[in-house]
């Protein structure tokens, strides 16, 4: 069911990017150097400020708004959806389901500046890497891994034609 409510949010969320209401988001995005097609590979999406958003989406399309609560998508005491005003990355296991996602503020005094998804049955951010899934056949191509520090870096190697690259989320590397 969480697999579902991020499928379903990743959907809201990348045609948000799409529409006009986006304008800002594919703005910020392009000033960055991402192309349509990094943007369109990796599935970016854009959640708005206003709230309840996502709720609203939910009841339209027949999702249960419990369950984007327990995948961490809306409070459930307040109503309000967890990203607003964010670039979206969503974070995908091996067989292209989506765990949970990554969000970057589009305003600099907005913090923090990223925002992944709580903890939740299916997304357990120091157990998976962003792209992996994106780099995997680049990765058994070349024999070897590029980590990096964070989505933009991924993004932006990917465009440049290291697609065996790959980045964990806000989390300390160790040897264990």
């Amino acid at each position: 069911r969480i697999l579902a409510a991020n499928a379903f949010a990743a959907k809201v969320y990348t045609d948000l990017l799409t529409s006009p209401r986006g304008c800002s988001a594919r703005d910020y995005l392009s000033g960055r150097g991402i192309s349509e097609h990094e943007i369109a590979h990796f599935g970016l999406g854009y959640a708005p400020q206003n709230t309840p958003f996502l709720r609203i989406q939910a009841e339209e399309g027949h999702m249960p708004v419990a369950d984007l609560v327990t995948a961490g998508l809306i409070h459930k005491e307040t109503g309000a959806d967890f990203f607003r005003n964010r670039i979206l990355f969503p974070i995908h296991n091996m067989s292209g389901g989506i765990l949970g996602f990554g969000g970057r503020a589009l305003e600099e005094e907005q913090v923090p500046k990223y925002l992944n998804t709580g903890e939740t049955a299916a997304f357990n951010k120091s157990r998976v890497l962003f792209g992996l899934r994106q780099a995997r056949e680049a990765i058994a191509s070349e024999g070897f891994v590029i980590v990096v520090e964070g989505y933009f870096d991924v993004l932006r190697l990917h465009l440049n034609g290291f697609r065996n690259t790959v980045a964990p989320l806000g989390t300390a590397m160790t040897d264990s």
